[in-house]
Order: C-alpha cells, then sequence, then structure tokens
C-alpha cells in the first residue's frame, strides 16, 4: 500500500528539559506517538491523511493533562495544501477539535494548536488530513492502532516496521511517571521440570520517571510467579534489552505462559495494554535426550555467493559431530550434482528461490529469529546469515525419537555393494495425526572443481548429496512400536567413498504445509570403514591423503599439515579442520607433507 522510498537524513525534534528531583519527571512534557526518528518512507497517492488511536485504558493515565502541539514529517511541504489536524473521540465527522495549519520545511513541522486540548481520559485520536503530498511514515517504536484517509475513507494501518510519522506532545501538572512498553521475544519452547525457562525482551521507558526496577509476572495454567530485577538506570523514551531468569514448571505437560510487566520503581504501571505478552506455548519435559541436528544447505556452482557463506559454514560445522551436514545443488539453477530430491526440495523455500539457503531440521524459526527467517512464515528456508543462533536453538530442542544407521558390505569381491539398516522409536510424545517418515541419503564431502563461480582458483564441494536412498519423501515409519528399515546400494566408481556418508533422519511430513515437516533427530556414518585396505591402488594406507585436482585432499580428523620441498624448506602450513587445501599457489614439483592426525603424524609425497 505504501512505497518503500527512502529519504535523506533529517533530525527528529527534541523536548526541552528540565532537571528535577530524584523520582520525579525528568522533563515537563511528553511524546504520546508510536514513531521514532526521521522519515523513511512514503505512502501512495490516494492517501490523504493519518490518524493515531489512544484507548481509554492509556489516556486515563493523562486525565487532566493537554495536547499543546502535534509534530508532521513534511518530505514535500511546498506540495501541501489544506492541511488539517484535528483531535477527536472517533474519526468521524465533525472532529472534536480541528486546526487549520502549513507547513514550511522538508522534515519534522511544529504544529501549535490555537487551544490546547484538555484530555478528559476517554479515547482519543491524533490526526490530519491534506492534499497534494503523500503522507510520511517513520520507524515504529511502539505498537498502536493506527489509520490511513485512503479515496476518502479511513482504513486500519498496520505494519510491524513502520508508523505514521506524527506524534503529539502533551504537558500539564500530572504527566505519567511510570508507564513503560514490554516486548517480549518468543522464548524457547521446551523446558525441563524444575529448570528455569530464560526469558529475554525490550523495555522502553514511557513515563517521566528514570527506571530503575522492574518486577515481571509468570502466568502458567493456574500458576504465577514474579521475578524482580533491579540496578537498571532507563531514561525516558530510551530503551533496554533485559534477560529475566525466566519461570520453572514443576511438572512435565503442556503450558501457555504470558509475561506480564508488572510494575515500575514498585510502582503499578499507569497504562498496562502494552505490558502483557502474546501466550507463547511450552513443552516441558521431565527428561530431554541429546539430539543430532541436520543442517541443509542449498548451493550451486552458477551461484556467486556461495564460497563466501561456505567460508561462514565451515568453521560452525567442521569437527562437530552433532551437526549432520548436506548440501543440495538446487536453489540457484543446476549444476552436475543436482539430483530429481534436491530440487523436488525447493517446495520449503515457499518464496523467492536463492542461493546461499539453508534450513536446520526443516523448523521455520520466524517467531523466535524474524530478523533471521526474512521470509517470514513461507518456509524454512532462510538466507545464511547468523546460523549460529539458529544451530544453538536446534541443539536445546529435544530428540524427539532414536535414529541408528549401520552400514555393511560383502568384503573386498564387492565392497561397493553396501547394505544400510536404519533402526529406532519415539521418545517424547507427539501429537496425534503425524505422518512420520524415514529419509536416507548418500552424501560425498571435498568434491574437486575449477568451475565454481565466485571461487578464486580451486574449489571444493562439501558434503554433496549424491543419491536419495529412501523415497524423496520418506518412507512411512511407526515410532511408537520402533521402525527397522534395510536397504541394498550401489556405490558408483566415480565416488570417493573414503568422503562419504550415509546420512538417516526421521521427521514429520505434511505435503499441505511446509512449515509442518520438522525433523526429529538424525545420525550419519562414514563409509571409509568398508574400503578393504587391498582393494583397489587409490586406496592405499596414505593416511587418506591425496591431490584431488590442484588441492590436497585430508581427512576429517587431520587437524594440521605442513608441506615441504624435498630438502625441507616449508612451504605451506596450515590448520586443516579436515578441509581441503588450495596448494595452485606453490610451483610445480614434488612436495612432503606432514599431517597431524589425533596424536600422530602421516608423512608422504605428493606431485604438484
Amino acid at each position: 500500500m505504501k512505497k518503500q522510498i527512502l529519504l535523506a537524513c533529517l533530525f527528529i525534534a527534541t523536548f526541552a528539559m528540565n532537571a528535577r528531583a530524584e523520582g520525579e519527571a525528568a522533563t515537563d512534557s511528553i511524546f504520546l506517538g508510536n514513531c521514532q526518528g526521521r522519515g523513511v518512507s512514503l505512502s501512495e497517492s490516494n492517501v490523504n491523511g493519518g490518524a493515531l488511536f489512544f484507548p481509554q485504558s492509556r489516556m486515563e493515565a493523562y486525565k487532566g493533562n493537554y495536547v499543546e502541539s502535534i509534530y508532521i514529517y513534511m518530505y514535500y511541504p511546498s506540495m501541501v495544501s489544506n492541511l488539517q489536524v484535528f483531535l477527536s473521540e472517533s474519526l468521524s465527522e465533525p472532529y472534536g477539535s480541528s486546526f487549520n495549519a502549513q507547513v514550511s520545511r522538508t522534515g519534522w513541522n511544529k504544529i501549535k494548536l490555537d487551544t490546547p486540548y484538555l484530555i478528559d481520559g476517554g479515547d482519543l485520536y491524533i490526526g490530519f488530513t491534506m492534499e497534494g503530498s503523500p503522507v510520511s511514515f517513520a520507524i515504529r517504536q511502539f505498537e498502536g492502532q493506527e489509520y490511513l484517509l485512503e479515496n476518502g475513507e479511513w482504513q486500519p494501518y498496520g505494519n510491524d516496521t513502520y508508523s505514521i510519522a506524527m506524534y503529539g506532545v502533551v504537558r500539564g501538572e500530572t504527566l505519567p511517571l511510570y508507564d513503560a512498553a514490554w516486548d517480549c521475544r518468543t522464548p524457547f519452547g521446551y523446558a525441563l521440570a524444575g529448570e528455569p525457562i530464560p526469558i529475554e525482551g525490550t523495555v522502553t521507558n514511557k513515563g517521566l520517571a528514570t527506571i530503575h526496577s522492574l518486577t515481571f509476572s509468570y502466568k502458567y495454567g493456574n500458576n504465577t510467579s514474579t521475578e524482580t530485577i533491579s540496578g537498571l538506570d532507563i531514561a525516558y523514551l530510551e530503551s533496554m534489552n533485559v534477560q529475566l531468569q525466566g519461570p520453572s514448571f514443576n511438572e512435565s505437560g503442556n503450558y501457555e505462559l504470558t509475561v506480564e510487566l508488572a510494575a515500575i520503581n514498585d510502582n503499578p504501571d499507569l497504562s498496562m495494554d502494552d505490558n502483557t505478552s502474546a501466550s507463547f506455548p511450552i513443552q516441558c519435559f521431565n527428561e530431554m535426550g541429546q539430539r543430532n541436528v541436520l543442517l541443509e544447505v542449498f548451493t550451486t556452482e552458477l551461484c556467486p555467493n556461495c564460497p563466501a557463506a561456505h567460508r561462514v559454514i565451515d568453521p560452525l560445522t567442521d569437527g562437530n559431530e552433532r551437526i549432520i551436514r548436506m548440501e543440495h545443488h538446487a536453489g540457484f539453477y543446476t549444476d552436475p550434482y543436482t539430483i530429481e530430491a534436491s530440487v523436488a526440495y525447493e517446495w520449503f523455500y515457499g518464496s523467492m528461490l536463492h542461493a546461499p539457503a539453508y534450513m536446520v531440521d526443516r523448523t521455520n524459526r520466524h517467531e523466535r529469529f524474524p530478523g533471521i527467517y526474512n521470509y517470514g512464515t513461507s518456509g524454512p528456508v532462510s538466507s545464511v546469515g547468523n546460523v549460529t543462533e539458529v544451530l544453538d536453538d536446534a541443539f536445546r530442542t529435544p530428540a524427539f525419537a532414536s535414529v541408528n544407521i549401520e552400514a555393511t558390505n560383502d568384503g573386498e569381491s564387492n565392497y561397493r555393494q553396501i547394505t544400510i539398516h536404519a533402526s529406532g522409536y519415539g521418545l517424547q510424545p507427539l501429537p496425534e495425526g503425524r505422518d512420520n517418515r524415514l529419509y536416507i541419503y548418500l552424501t560425498e564431502d571435498s568434491i574437486f572443481t575449477e568451475n565454481q563461480s565466485g571461487a578464486t582458483g580451486d574449489y571444493c564441494h562439501r558434503h554433496v548429496v549424491r543419491q536419495c536412498v529412501t523415497s524423496i519423501w520418506g518412507d512411512p515409519i511407526d515410532l511408537d512400536t520402533g521402525y527397522e528399515k534395510t536397504y541394498s546400494v550401489l556405490i558408483p566408481e566415480g565416488w570417493d567413498m573414503r568422503r562419504m556418508e550415509a546420512v538417516a533422519f526421521v521427521g514429520n511430513y505434511n505435503e499441505n504445509d511446509r512449515n509442518d515437516c520438522e525433523i526429529y533427530n538424525s545420525a550419519s556414518i562414514k563409509l571409509s570403514s568398508l574400503i578393504p585396505a587391498s582393494s583397489n591402488s587409490q586406496y592405499k594406507a596414505d593416511g587418506g591423503i591425496f591431490m584431488q585436482g590442484k588441492a590436497l585432499a585430508v581427512p576429517d580428523d587431520c587437524t594440521h599439515i605442513n608441506i615441504y620441498t624435498p630438502d625441507g624448506i616449508l612451504m605451506h602450513s596450515e590448520d586443516t579442520n579436515g578441509q581441503p587445501i588450495p596448494l595452485h599457489h606453490l610451483p610445480q614439483g614434488i612436495y612432503l607433507y606432514a599431517a597431524t592426525m589425533h596424536q600422530t603424524t602421516v608423512t608422504g609425497k605428493i606431485i604438484l
């Protein structure tokens, strides 16, 4: 409905400050609006006015004071005509009190009322109408009902980011001292009986007294508890992020938790309409089993931004045995490593396809991390940003099922013909009607390429999805009675079994809801143990170190490597963490290496 047009930086008007005694008002006026800062956006041309609504529950605290002036942000003041500001108990004309006004500057314009408007404690609308110019919006600081005059009709305006760029200035002898807004971040949805569940949120001081202490109330079922934090220093209109120990649940079960800001400096809040959180579902357990976390990355050789994203992801995942990583070559066109299942999983985006992107346990955590899941609730796929917070959240989530995976073969004669056996059972109660599925994949790590867009020199693809062993959308299993599945797979000759894994995971599948396909747990097993030492010359006992194009491939347990010339000159030294080492910067020739694996050193020769 409105255009997102960035405007030049302009300063917001500030209020006069008068020093007062401790505990009294810090200013002689108070802000009545929802925005902060400068105007950053403009409406469409068919919008000719805006209004802020303040309900009786809020305005009772302002009774007896008066609105002295109104500030409006204008980007095109020369275009404005027939500007009228009003204060009224409704949006029906005639408005309770209206004034003709003029604006003269780009930015915030102060409109001093001819007659101050006495606040009677009832519903209050502060608004304006005009012709010739679009309405300006600014960054939203407080929640509140707002309206736009669109095609001659007042229509509700709701936007989490922007607010109509206007506010009133209230003066008087009884201005509210204790008034704050509480914006509670969605807490972690699982708890352990007897253990507190941390609560985090932002408090904004809307009263004139500096906040030194806050008391919060936790309500769940028939239970209520409180927590007080002290030593604060939150001045008028300032915000602070607060972290609370939070409540604890004595018994397992499902709870609905609300968090209320109950008192400020041991005084009741004068306006409670912005003090109570939404109702958050919390599932409490007597015990929670540790899960492995499934990280699925979308990437292709045509993606120029993917190498940079992998430099972020690799250090977070390499060496962490609780992260099961799979990379789908999809999301940004396709390449030689794309398989049918990876393309099918583009369904999880729910919005514009792109790479690099990722999903963790196929779970949409938008409520917990709205800034990370930038496509909202459309799907569990997110751009590669702050992956750490999402992974930490997943680590703390209980395992709802066990996953055991084994891989065997017939020995030297046909070692590439492998048998995969997966089994497990439910660990925690799940809602009825779930369509639980088992998924098994084969992945291959460190595949050398010279064709990666955005890479300088050689590049190795990580944890590439090679084959979907089960059906693309998994095979049905029963977690109540337990499951056992066996699959036979032939590994193609071109795939390096030393760097392959079989990956198994279980979760729900809902073909009608991409946000209802959460993974319960996952596991993986390396296939290198199935390779007989004498089966093939390329698998001689080299410690898993060999040239792959112009990169030196090293096993996962290799932590450091030194590369020397034959006469002992050190040419390269690097901590590897199992990652391939590009060597295109070294001249052609014969080199020796010394690789650290566990507490042993493996040596050998390579040729560039």
